[in-house]
Order: C-alpha cells, then structure tokens, then sequence
C-alpha cells in the first residue's frame, strides 16, 4: 500500500495497480488514492508469480496486450528490498493467488483504465 501511495502522490497519467493481502489496506488504496486499483492476494513472498498472474488476467480482460511496457515497484513490507522493473508484458500465467471478490470491489478490469483514460481526454 506505501508504495501505491507514492506512486499516486504524482498524479501519473495511467493507471496503479496495488497488489497486497490486506483487505484493510486493499479497501484504503482502493476509495482514497486517486487512480489506485487493488488487487487482493492471498500472499506477497512470490511476487514474480504474483506479477505473471496479473499480467495474465489483464491481458484476458484486453486491459493490456502482449508487448506492452509497463513499470514494477515493490517495498520492503513484500518480502524484498525496494524495487522498480520496467517489464514487457506476457500473456501470464495464472497461479490462483489473487483472491476475486464476488461483486469485484477491488478489482474490476473494465474499470482498470478508466482513471488514464478520463484524465488523457481533459488534457
């Protein structure tokens, strides 16, 4: 969630995506930080899995497409130092980590660039 928060504090014109096994932490990212979309887990110690799942999923939803650049942050609460990775985007594969809620309060891929896409037409 710290890490979201950072990255939100710039206002960037895409998307975040915040991965974490906290509801708490899911349900703060998702209704305060501006363009934050979380992702609920069951754990963070295997986050090259965790990022292929994800990876899988967007590319299924169309969110993504195969090739795309996208940017990988992480903090020290997941199990590793602080990182960032610029990543291509694969078609994934899925892993059962990620924890889908039945009415999709935390992750709704129509929903996933709505924010980049609102604030790319008021420019």
């Amino acid at each position: 969630g710290k890490m979201a928060n950072y990255a939100a504090r710039f206002r960037p014109g895409v998307s975040i995506m915040c991965l974490s096994p906290s509801i708490t932490s899911c349900r703060q990212a998702s209704g305060l930080l501006c363009g934050v979309h979380t992702i609920l887990v069951d754990s963070l110690s295997k986050p090259d899995e965790l990022i292929d799942e994800v990876f899988c999923d967007l590319v299924q939803s169309e969110t993504l497409k195969v090739g795309d650049v996208i940017v990988v942050i992480g903090g020290r609460m997941s199990g590793m130092s602080e990182m960032m990775e610029i990543k291509n985007v694969t078609e994934g594969k899925s892993y059962g980590h990620i924890i889908k809620d039945s009415d999709e309060f935390f992750y709704n891929p129509s929903m996933a660039l709505s924010y980049a896409k609102d604030r790319s037409e008021s420019l």
